[in-house]
């Protein structure tokens, strides 16, 4: 759509000083990572090599080895930082682009200005495209900030963007992104265009437009409530005498460096099973030691505080009421709401798979809770609809 690729030319302009043509600059795709496929076609023949980052994001390297091309991985700094020299002594004629996210997933961390300014500077220097996956670039968090390398040298002249609208307007279900190029290339992205999609459906468009010229506020009303969680992790984590946790300033992930001899996908199958909680091992990233990305971007602050919370289905109460417990090392607090139709059934999150109902007997017994209390949301007093003793299996 002619009018969503006019909405998106405005923000290059508006943020980073450079014109975009809507017409041969810009293009929307199926998501960032249909974006990446498209510049990794684009760019690219058989054999070709691609320098990337470690820790990196596995779709891209799929996407990399998928085109019959090599990816070349250089390690980044204790803090996941880019080390420039090592990625220069790596640099060969056959490598025909960089691949920066940043901020990134999955470590959180975001590039200086400098080291964004040097990496650019490299790639136009070898003659090599930039390609910089900016999805993240709203999530960044105390002194960091967002800096894109369309600002910087040629910019545009040998820098692609990958943008996408899944993190910063909660539209991942929407696959819709889009892609900031030279305009020399627009040719042949079109063609990779139309044989992998054509274009994304009218609708989603529309939508996509309706969101940008949101801008940034929408995103950004959501940060505070993150830095909170984020705040509340790094007081948990990162002084855990069984793991190294580099603090870092973007993005909604920490990537746990793991002190222990075990498979981190072995440590990651237990948590899932047994404590209900989704990581992922660092060996998907590519990392040479055990690790696990923890993100935290849909954690509640009491979620994060007391890490046992679940909901459980009507059948304590009765009467399509769906049950919330919270529970901790010194009592349990149950909130109920009113559900119309069908009830809401969640125990994953406290490891427990099978019955909800047997579940909150256990902890029950097991806590020796002091006091129970029972809230409801529309005001309905405590006697109305439970008494504590109740609560049971």
């Amino acid at each position: 759509m002619t009018s969503l690729r006019e909405a998106i030319a405005e923000k290059p302009a508006i943020e980073n000083g450079v014109e975009a043509d809507s017409d041969r600059n810009i293009m929307a795709t199926a998501g960032a990572n249909q974006a990446f496929a498209n510049a990794i076609l684009c760019l690219t023949s058989p054999g070709d090599r691609v320098l990337v980052l470690s820790p990196y994001y596995f779709n891209h390297v799929m996407c990399i080895q998928l085109a019959d091309c090599k990816p070349v991985v250089v390690d980044t700094d204790r803090n996941y930082q880019p080390l420039v020299e090592k990625m220069a002594e790596q640099t060969t004629k056959r490598i025909k682009a960089v691949v920066l996210v940043s901020p990134n997933n999955p470590t959180g961390a975001v590039c200086t200005r400098n080291a964004i300014k040097e990496i650019g500077a490299l790639c136009a220097e070898n003659d090599m495209y930039l390609i910089t996956d900016e999805t993240y670039e709203h999530f960044v968090y105390d002194d960091a900030e967002h800096v894109s390398a369309l600002a910087f040298g040629r910019g545009i002249d040998h820098t692609i963007s990958l943008f996408s609208f899944s993190k910063s307007y909660g539209m991942s279900g929407y696959r819709i992104g889009y892609a900031v190029f030279p305009q020399r290339i627009y040719n042949e992205m079109l063609k990779v265009q139309d044989t992998l999609t054509i274009c994304t459906p009218s609708v989603l468009q529309a939508a996509a437009e309706a969101a940008i010229k949101v801008g940034s506020t929408y995103p950004k009303q959501f940060i505070p409530r993150m830095e909170k969680v984020r705040k509340i992790l790094i007081e948990r984590l990162a002084h855990l005498d069984s793991a190294e946790m580099p603090i870092t300033n973007g993005s909604y992930y920490f990537l746990l460096k793991l002190r222990t001899k075990n498979s981190d996908w072995e440590i990651a199958k237990k948590l899932i099973e047994e404590y209900g909680i989704i990581t992922i091992p660092g060996e998907t990233f590519g990392t040479r030691y055990p690790a696990l990305r923890v993100a935290y971007a849909k954690l509640a602050k009491t979620r994060t505080t007391n890490p046992l919370v679940y909901k459980v289905s009507d059948d304590i109460m009765g009467g399509g009421v769906s049950v919330n417990a919270l529970i901790t090392t010194s009592h349990l607090t149950v909130h109920t709401s009113r559900l119309y139709g069908t009830a809401e059934f969640d125990c994953a999150t406290c490891g427990f798979t099978s019955n909800p109902l047997a579940a909150l007997a256990t902890f029950r017994k097991a806590l020796r809770p002091t006091h129970i209390t029972v809230q409801h949301e529309s005001g309905v007093s405590r006697d109305q609809i439970v008494s504590a003793p109740a609560i049971k299996a």
